[in-house]
Order: C-alpha cells, then structure tokens, then sequence
C-alpha cells in the first residue's frame, strides 16, 4: 500500500457533522488524522448541543468563509445540521418546510461558488424511537411513545397488507392519541422526508455528488420504512443508486463518507469479512430492520470497497464478532446465553484466525457487534491476551451495528495510510470507549448515582462527570501499562481530558495522546 502514503497529505475537508458527540466529530477529526487530512469543522454556535439547534445563519457563512479562504477538497455534509440545526433538533423543531428547502438551496450557491467541489450529503430518515425519550423527541413521547410506536408499526402493516382488521386496529389506536400530537409527528416526518426528496433532486442535477440517507434505530415495520420506500422510488425512477445508498445507520455517516472521499477515483481498495460463526451473516440484530449480512453490504458499498471472498488476497481483512442467534444489549449482564453466547458460535478458533492474520501482516479491523452499545466481554478478553492489540488496525463496537460497521470500516481504509501514532490514538480510545465505558463502567456509574433518567442527568451532570473521569482514568492507564505499553518501549500516553458531551451517561468524550517517550537532542558545543 505504499502508493497510499503520500496521498492527500494535508489536503482540507469541511465537515459538517450531525452533532457534537465524540462519535460524529471527535472520531471522523481522528480518521483524517489518520489519513492526513485537515478536517475543518464549524465553530461551536454554528454546532447544534444536544437538543438545542445550531445557528443555521452563522454555519452557512461560516462554509463560505471558510471555501473562500482555505483549498477544500470535499464537503461533507449532514442535511439535517445544513438545513435544521442538527440530527435532534430535526426531530423536534418546528421550522415550515420553505424555510428548510430555502436553506437547502444553499447547496446551489456553494456548487455555483466551486463547481468543481464534490458534495458527500447525508440524511436521517425520522426515527421511531425505541424509548419515550422526551429530550431527543418531541416533548410529547413521554407520554405518548409508546401509541405512536404502535400507530407507526400498524401503518406500515396496513400500507403492505389492507387488511380490514388492521384497518380497524389501525383506526382504534389513532383514536386514542390526540388529533394534534399525530397531525404534528406525522407533520415532521413529512417535512424531512420532503426535504430528502429534494436532495435528490439536487442528486440528479449534480449538485451533490454522493447522496446517502440512513434509518436511526429502525425496525421491519414502522413509519420510517414507509419513507425508506417512499425515497427508494423516487432513486429507481431517476436511476440513481450508482451514487446513492439507503440504510441502516447514522451516526457513523461522517467518517464512512471521508473514506468514500478518501477512496474515489484511486485504486479500488478490497475488503473481506471473517466471522465467528458459519451462519454470522444470519444473525438478527436489535436496532436494524434485516440481518447482519445485509447490513454489512449496505455499509461497504457506502464506504467505497470492494469484495474480496478471500481474505488473504484482501487489502483489508474485517473481522465481524456476531452473536450465536440474535444481538443483545451491552449494558445486561453478560454474557447473553440465550441470544448471543450460543453453540453457534466459536470464539477460540475465531480469535486463532485474528492472530494468523496478525502475524502475517494483514490489515485486520475488528468489527464487534454481538452487543449493541458496547464490546463483547468474553470475546475482548480472548483477543487482547492472545493478539498483540498493538498491531490491529481498528475496533469498533460502540453503538447500534451499524454504527459499529459503518465506523469500523472507515476505520480500515484510514489505516491504508500507514501512520503509526495517529493509528494508535484511534484504537486505543475505541477499546477504552467500547469495552471499558460502554459495557461497564457506564453501568456501574448509573447504579451509583441512584439509577438516574437515561434521558437527561438534571442536577447529576457535574457529579456524574467527576465519577466518570475518577472511574476511567484508571482504567485507561492499566489497559495502557497492560496491553500497549510492553508493545510500544518508546511510547508514552497522555490524557488530558475526560468529560460527558450530554448530560447523560450514553457518551464519554476522552481527548489522549500518544508520543514518542524520549526525545533526542543534538549535542550543543560551545
């Protein structure tokens, strides 16, 4: 991959992210890193902050400014942050649907300004949330979630079956949820599924150049796969899948469309997939509407690769560790040995072929999706004391799978280039993050601060800061000195910062360093 080290070396991206959590900016910053590429991204008052919207005003000036005074190569751009403030806020604000599409045709300003830039635009379909979250939806799902939900799945099995007794099931539920609730919910949705549509408009006309939309915790039936299919048409109509994709996912869209950007035009990058169970493509997961195989193609034709069926001729090789049947959820106790830890798969041999593929110098990623929200306990365990850490090129294992994919994979081609430290930094917060916070110690923090609201820490946010802070450090440091530092003589580890993003206990923001622990100095003669 030599042809791959000097490529776009400090070439300037603009990135719009779809908020400010570590995993939307923090991690995409991380892979440019890795590739060599300046990630500029907006100021703080142009960002949304959790629920609150960006200034739209400020962010818009600010890409001009920012096209007018530096050489940006690509944008990449949450339509949701360009035209509504943020992925959350899309859910919750009230905006008239002309006053969405007039900033949207911002994008035809920016296309006439550099008409030679390439635009990387992503959406979010409107999600069905799985809780009645009144902070990242409306404030009416707390009490009214759980009859959306319901009139959401019904309106879909009725769309495909017209049935009447789902028409008259249909019809009982939508009674009893308040004629304003449902005509507002059902109203936003609309609007942002307008606004979709328009994009591929601007799709067609070459305004954007690559168009991937996305389905936030979705599910087989529900009003977000009425849009899916609403938006699928419309590509099929115009033929425009050869740069569009519809999908599973959303938080992973920024660093999934750097390494589109990364890849175009250059030498086709191969990818394989080794799994832990002969029927892992099969698997079921929680927070997706199909099986992990599917997920996975979705995720890797977004990305740019190629398929490679066998994974010693591939530049990448990812390593998937699914569940036996069905995922389940990091923050249960594991293991999960109904769903997850099962006859049906087979650890031991699976981290062998890692470690073969480690030590012969393939480019190995691990993607682990046996649990959604954090890391596989019984299979992180394995592989780090019997896989030198140091030498894999990505984990990733965070959230939904297909944030985990989506996330892993850019992971892997920003490894093409080669830079050791930026590398390490990468991984090194990914397996602090996804098997350290997310599948413990978050756990342990809610049971001391007295099981708090998921949704909203209140008055607990700076407590639950300084637990977390007292609680991780420690740990980060003992993974270091246990499984990097033997590997890494002349490294040393700096972390300058661990703090939650939202005032909840769902992300963990850690800013490290690693360097080189001993700097040589020239003899100075007088």
């Amino acid at each position: 991959n030599a042809e791959y080290m000097g490529l776009f070396n400090n070439m300037e991206v603009l990135l719009i992210p779809p908020d400010t959590r570590p995993h939307t900016l923090q991690l995409p910053i991380q892979i440019g890193k890795m590739m060599s590429l300046k990630v500029n991204v907006p100021p703080k008052e142009a960002m949304p902050n959790f629920n609150t919207p960006g200034n739209i005003e400020i962010l818009h000036k600010w890409i001009k400014d920012t096209l007018a005074s530096h050489s940006i190569k690509a944008i990449i751009v949450s339509l949701e942050s360009f035209t509504l403030g943020g992925m959350i806020p899309a859910r919750r604000v009230k905006d008239e649907e002309s006053v969405v599409m007039k900033r949207l045709s911002f994008l035809e300003d920016i296309k006439k300004l550099s008409p030679a830039l390439p635009i990387y635009a992503h959406g979010t379909i409107v999600r069905v949330a799985h809780g009645n979250d009144p902070y990242e939806e409306k404030e009416y799902f707390e009490k009214w979630g759980d009859l959306l939900r319901c009139y959401s799945e019904l309106a879909d099995k009725w769309e495909r079956k017209k049935t009447p007794e789902l028409e008259e099931e249909l019809q009982k539920v939508k009674k009893k949820i308040p004629p304003e609730i449902l005509a507002d919910y059902l109203g936003t949705r609309r609007r942002n599924t307008n606004m979709h549509l328009k994009a591929i408009d601007y799709l067609k006309d070459k305004v954007i150049n690559y168009l991937a939309i996305t389905l936030d915790d979705t599910s087989e039936y529900g009003l977000a796969a009425i849009d899916r299919r609403t938006l699928e048409s419309k590509l099929d109509s115009l033929s425009l899948w050869e740069n569009a994709d519809i999908y599973p996912g959303a938080d992973e869209l920024p660093s999934v469309l750097l390494a589109r950007f990364w890849l175009h035009e250059k030498k086709p990058v191969s990818a394989s997939f080794i799994y832990n169970s002969t029927n892992g493509e099969a698997a079921e997961m929680i927070y997706e509407d199909r099986l992990l195989g599917e997920i996975l193609k979705a995720h890797r034709r977004a990305a740019g690769l190629k398929l490679e069926p066998d994974p010693w001729k591939a530049d990448l090789v990812f390593a998937v560790n699914g569940p036996g049947k069905k995922q389940g959820e990091a923050c249960e106790p594991q293991p999960n040995y109904e769903h997850v830890e099962t006859a049906q798969r087979h650890l031991p041999e699976f981290v062998d072929r890692i470690q073969e593929f480690v030590c012969n110098g393939k480019k190995v990623i691990i993607l682990d999706v046996a649990y959604a929200n954090g890391c596989d306990f019984r299979f992180m365990h394995m592989l780090l004391n019997t896989v030198d850490i140091t030498k894999v090129y990505g984990l990733s294992g965070w959230n939904t799978a297909g944030n985990s994919i989506g996330a892993g994979l850019a992971l892997g081609v920003a490894s093409l280039k080669q830079d050791l430290i930026p590398r390490l930094e990468a991984l090194f917060t990914r397996v602090v993050d996804d098997m350290l916070y997310q599948a413990d110690i978050r756990q342990r923090i809610y049971i001391k601060l007295g099981k708090p609201s998921v949704f909203h820490l209140g008055e607990l946010y700076e407590k639950a800061q300084k637990e977390v802070a007292a609680e991780l450090h420690p740990k980060m440091v003992e993974l270091w000195e246990k499984h990097f530092a033997p590997r890494l003589e002349h490294y040393k580890l700096a972390i300058d910062k661990i703090y939650l993003p939202w005032p909840r206990l769902f992300s963990v923001t850690m800013e490290i360093s690693i360097s080189l622990a001993q700097t040589f100095m020239i003899p100075y003669f007088f």
